[in-house]
């Protein structure tokens, strides 16, 4: 009977563990981009030229504003432009590799990664730490003469198990094998 007990409190907290308090950063914090108010976009013989870009951000409820870095750059492109963010005292900056690039109607699609080189805390507890990888996408408006930066985000990255969870974790399934082999 206390076996029993013993094999369905360790099945019980193996269901529980893996809630959101046993992963680093569980609830992702997206960075919101919205409709860029200065710079431009043009588009050449296979490269697309960033002057100027910037516009407001927001970041788990505060408002802010990105800049993109003034470059030209094929798509995939092999070096980074720098993309910035600053919401309230945080701030985020990191290098942008573009990796697709499509054109539907007067819209033109952009994704890519985004390599995080500096971060304030408030951007760093919410995953976005140095060295870290986030993917980065946004959407240009091309049909009102200036093309513009329409709306886009950077999702932060997929949330990893702290390593004293995965030892836990283990150790659960080690234990409840052993319990069940007894019971054979």
């Amino acid at each position: 009977m206390a076996r029993r007990l013993v094999i369905g409190l360790v099945f019980v907290a193996l269901a529980l563990l893996p809630s959101g308090s046993s992963f680093a950063n569980a609830i992702p914090a997206v960075v919101s981009l919205d409709h860029s108010t200065s710079g431009s976009i043009s588009f050449g013989s296979g490269s697309v030229t960033f002057s100027g870009i910037s516009g407001p951000a927001l970041f788990e409820g505060s408002l802010g504003t990105y800049s993109l870095g003034n470059d030209t750059v094929k798509v995939p492109q092999p070096d980074p432009i720098l993309f910035t963010v600053a919401v309230s005292s945080a701030s985020l900056a990191g290098s942008l590799t573009l990796d697709f690039m499509q054109t539907h109607g007067q819209h033109t699609f952009f994704e890519g990664t985004y390599t995080v080189t500096s971060s304030t805390s408030g951007f760093s507890n919410a995953g976005f730490s140095v060295g870290a990888v986030a993917d980065l996408n946004f959407v240009t408006d091309n049909g009102s003469g200036v093309i513009m930066l329409s709306d886009g985000e950077i999702d932060p990255p997929v949330p990893v198990p702290e390593p004293g969870t995965i030892a836990l974790v283990g150790s659960g399934l080690l234990v409840a094998a052993v319990l069940m082999r007894r019971k054979s």
